[in-house]
């Protein structure tokens, strides 16, 4: 499942497969529905970050849906599409907790633009982040590891709830919470190797997935996820992904005092945030030293 994960409300055909098209494009996971009582069933499937959703449908009307998502889900944040000459739906959309409307017909590369600022917006909830370096949320990976991370940052986690925000279901956090306990960080990754690498320049290769030894430490009493156990000295990953974390999130950071903490060189540093900063968690896995073999194409 993706991190960018929209839900389009409406019953035109037409709008549906521009809208869905068009967001398809720039990264998102795109699901649609028809009426209130499929964009109820979808919604709670597929837990978007973000909801179009059209004031006019032919069973139940825009906010009474309105209602219902934000009584499932608070996070999510809605956008109500609403027909010329509708200001008064439309404030009371915003009473309701629509985050913002757009008017028919709408300009797509506006509302493009909007969606993701509110995307953006979106994810500063859950990782506040400054504006000197970047931690890409929308990284599935790095959304699954904050996942994580937030449930064993957390005095008795209701994992439910903290599912929701980052929008999976129960059973995924002990899915992935599995795979990192085995794998680090690159338990997160869903691809193999060969598709990672393909994300790369032709000339890398990455080490191959390996299992890695993990500390136990005994937990406080009544404390079932203790944050002394998320963090694994043993995963290099890891170690280079809270780096990375810390100085997109500290106010002013000090890169020297930050490569110190995490025994890293400055120039190891900004090696790993060029790469961070273009392809995601991606650029931090290992990598095989020497030049990958390349491979004849085909006749």
């Amino acid at each position: 499942m993706s991190a960018k994960r929209i839900l389009i409300v409406d019953d035109d055909k037409d709008i549906v497969a521009v809208l869905s098209r068009n967001f398809a494009a720039e990264g998102f996971d795109v699901s649609t529905a028809s009426n209130a009582h499929k964009a109820m069933i979808s919604a709670t499937e597929r837990r978007p970050n973000i909801v179009l959703l059209d004031y006019s449908l032919p069973v139940g009307d825009g906010l009474d849906v309105l209602r219902e998502l934000k009584g499932e889900m608070p996070e999510v944040i809605v956008i109500v599409i609403t027909g010329m000459g509708s200001e008064d739906v439309a404030v009371e959309a915003m009473k309701r907790g629509a985050r913002d409307y757009v008017r028919k017909p709408f300009d797509l590369a506006r509302l493009t633009d909007l969606v993701e600022r509110y995307l953006k917006e979106y994810y500063q909830g859950i990782v506040k982040t400054n504006s000197e370096y970047v931690y890409p949320l929308d990284d599935e990976v790095i959304h699954r590891y904050e996942f994580l991370r937030r449930v064993y940052s957390t005095p008795n986690p209701e994992i439910t709830s903290i599912s929701s925000v980052f929008g999976y279901n129960r059973n995924m956090f002990y899915v992935l919470d599995r795979e990192m306990r085995r794998y680090g960080v690159r338990g997160l990754f869903e691809k193999s190797a060969r598709d990672l690498g393909r994300r790369l320049a032709p000339a890398v290769k990455l080490a191959p997935r390996k299992e890695i030894p993990r500390p136990a430490p005994q937990p406080p009493p009544g404390e079932r996820y203790p944050f002394a156990a998320f963090i694994n000295p043993c995963d290099v990953v890891q170690a280079r992904l809270e780096m990375m974390r810390e100085a997109a999130t500290t106010a002013n950071p000090h890169i020297g005092n930050i490569c110190r903490k995490y025994g890293m060189s400055r120039q190891l540093f900004y090696t790993l945030y060029d790469r961070f900063s273009k392809q995601g968690a991606v650029g931090l896995l290992n990598r095989v030293k020497g030049r990958a073999k390349k491979t004849r194409p085909p006749l």
